[in-house]
């Protein structure tokens, strides 16, 4: 097992998300209803918002929600929105997908039809998902141009899109008026040439995300028939399905670099509503609601910084529509440990050119240990094996040497 010691220069930190407080509000433009939020790789906020309470259209703030610039697309409602990983951002807006490439200050329609959600894959493709016969659009070259994938009955839609690792593309939709289909789950093996459903008929699906083993997660927010909720798995590519909670009803899926799983819950009909989370492949549950002002949840996103913010369209409790996020990111570490009782420190600090990191460890910490650097965004920036005596994690006084420079040079 591989022991991860968390070190952010002049700060040492490790990141526990058992705190006080799992959630604090994110600030949002006064007498606006957030609808939808994205972060860019600079972590710039864009939140989509409607028309009906305020201004509407597009928000931009640069500075972690202090300030925010309504940047464009002014009333109108933002169904959805994406960062292209192109320093670009499309939103979904009266039918019709926009782009930006200049932080709102010019948008261009790209495509025009009957879309609600937008679905960025790791491979770069990004989704439209949409009803009936504008089920399911794809985009390869960052929304520039958009190909039909799926067509499905007038009263079907596609709620979430994702591909895995060898490119098998997985559409969750809701029928809510179930006659020539009942709407589940597809499946195309072939680069959305051919389609297959693969079952959970009338199930309201909301949500599918896939872990690293390669598992299906579908979020379902109920039933056509039963009303009920809750989370399947399919550990065959989607042939099977298994039910792990069936006591909530799911409106999003994430799953991070750690395979750890949250799920965004409405709290209708009585149940739980706010974010769940499991560390062991959804076997077991803990509710995450410390700080989070409302549980009615839409939506969940991970930052490109590792935070985790939920988005909640409607009021709850006298609370208004809101963003909120994590207090602490979430590391990609293999296996984050807690040492305690251990002394680090760095001379000189500040530094220039380098610095000379020194640190203790015991037996019972020294095996298979590294020191790793973050910056205060959580980010990974260099990681050094310990070594001593030319041992690789040997008890005792250690030492490093950093040069100011990350893990490419």
């Amino acid at each position: 097992m591989m022991k991860v010691f968390l070190f952010s220069l002049f700060i040492v930190s490790y990141l526990n998300i058992n705190a006080q407080n799992f959630w604090a509000q994110f600030s949002t433009p006064e007498n606006e209803t957030c609808m939808c939020l994205t972060l860019d790789s600079y972590d710039f906020s864009y939140l989509g918002t409607s028309h009906n309470d305020g201004v509407g259209g597009v928000f931009l703030s640069i500075d972690g929600g202090s300030n925010w610039d309504q940047i464009g697309l002014a009333n109108t409602t933002i169904y959805n929105i994406v960062d292209t990983n192109e320093n670009s951002v499309l939103v979904i807006s009266n039918q019709t997908i926009y782009k930006t490439y200049n932080y709102g200050y010019d948008w261009e329609s790209k495509l025009n039809a009957y879309v609600r959600n937008l679905c960025k894959i790791s491979n770069g493709d990004i989704y439209a998902g949409g009803w009936g016969n504008d089920a399911v659009y794809r985009s390869r070259d960052y929304g520039e141009s958009w190909t039909l994938l799926l067509q499905l009955p007038s009263n079907e839609i596609a709620k979430s899109i994702v591909s895995n690792s060898v490119g098998d593309i997985f559409v969750g939709t809701i029928d809510f008026m179930p006659s020539t289909s009942a709407g589940g789950v597809y499946r195309s093996i072939d680069d959305g040439t051919t389609w297959e459903n693969l079952g959970l008929d009338y199930w309201y699906v909301t949500s599918i995300a896939i872990n690293s083993n390669g598992d299906i997660f579908v979020g379902r927010c109920g039933h056509h028939y039963t009303g009920t909720g809750g989370i399947f798995v399919s550990y065959d590519n989607g042939d099977n399905w298994v039910t792990l909670k069936d006591d909530v009803l799911v409106t999003s899926i994430i799953i991070n670099d750690n395979d750890d799983i949250f799920i965004g819950c409405s709290n209708l009909a009585s149940l739980n509503g706010g974010v769940y989370k499991s560390s062991d492949n959804g076997n077991t549950w803990e509710l995450i609601n410390t700080g989070l002002s409302n549980i009615e949840v839409d939506h969940l996103i991970i930052s490109p910084a590792n935070y985790i913010y939920t988005v909640s369209r409607q009021p709850y409790n006298g609370n208004p529509s809101s963003i909120c996020r994590s207090v602490e990111p979430f590391v990609n570490v293999e296996d984050k440990i807690l040492i305690q009782n251990f002394e680090i420190f760095n001379y000189p600090n500040p530094f220039n050119p380098s610095t000379t990191i020194s640190f203790s460890l015991n037996s019972e910490t020294a095996e298979n240990t590294e020191l790793v650097i973050y910056n205060l965004k959580g980010q990974k920036v260099k990681t050094f094996p310990v070594i001593l005596s030319g041992v690789e994690g040997s008890a005792g006084q250690h030492s490093v040497i950093w040069n100011g420079k990350d893990d490419q040079g």
